[in-house]
């Protein structure tokens, strides 16, 4: 093979295989198969039905109307799977005070049942809660202290860091409408021997009522 052609070559592996470009912006919500859903109870099989997407170009809504328990619908366009140090943002709200809702990040559904994720249910607050359940040591302040109002949209910002010796997150939430909070709710740090390194955003959903999501981006850092 000639030096020309194996550059070639490689150039076009790069290309291929490379993780998302540093400084890239995502834009998660545009077509539905974009996104793979799962079903309820942390199931990683398939069931496209349970999420859809609505609204014209600059207004796109992912959202959904199941009650099922713990379901999930995770980006999964090329190079997902490989995302680190990101920043994730956007919008969420629940349209009945008995529904849950979040957003997932450091996912790797649906290949398992694991990731970080910022939910509310039950008419509490937000707060990180990993999965599986109980099988992470997470340091510092989890609960962001901010309950949402049903049809109010909720704006979030997520920022994850994968370090050598330790994953942390900070993230804030705030009422539409409203001017951010100057400091983090949330500031964790995750410096298990398991922690998770890299993964999909997503979003999550249980309870009543329909659920929303719109504007949801990824920044890499």
């Amino acid at each position: 093979m000639s030096s020309r052609l194996f550059c070639a070559v490689a150039l076009v592996s790069v290309v291929l295989w490379s993780p998302v470009a540093f400084g890239e912006e995502l834009l998660l919500i545009n077509k539905l198969r974009d996104f793979v859903s799962t079903g309820p109870d942390n199931s990683l099989d398939r069931v496209p039905a349970l999420f859809s997407i609505s609204g014209g170009a600059s207004r796109k809504i992912l959202s959904t109307s199941s009650e099922e328990t713990n379901i999930h619908s995770h980006y999964r366009k090329p190079g997902a799977a490989r995302l680190r140090n990101y920043t994730y943002s956007g919008e969420m709200r629940i349209l009945d005070s008995g529904g849950g809702i979040g957003v997932t990040f450091y996912s790797d559904y649906p290949r398992s049942d694991t990731y970080y994720r910022l939910r509310m249910y039950g008419g509490g607050s937000f707060h990180i809660e990993p999965h599986p359940d109980g099988e992470y040591t997470l340091s510092g302040s989890l609960d962001s202290g901010v309950t949402p109002v049903a049809g109010i949209w909720q704006k979030f910002k997520i920022i994850v860091r994968t370090s050598r010796a330790r994953t942390t997150i900070r993230a804030k939430v705030w009422p539409r409408g409203s001017q951010p909070p100057p400091t983090w709710h949330v500031d964790v740090v995750d410096e298990g021997a398991n922690r998770i390194l890299k993964g999909k955003p997503g979003v999550w959903s249980m309870g009543s009522g329909a659920k929303e999501w719109r504007n949801l981006r990824v920044v890499t850092q």
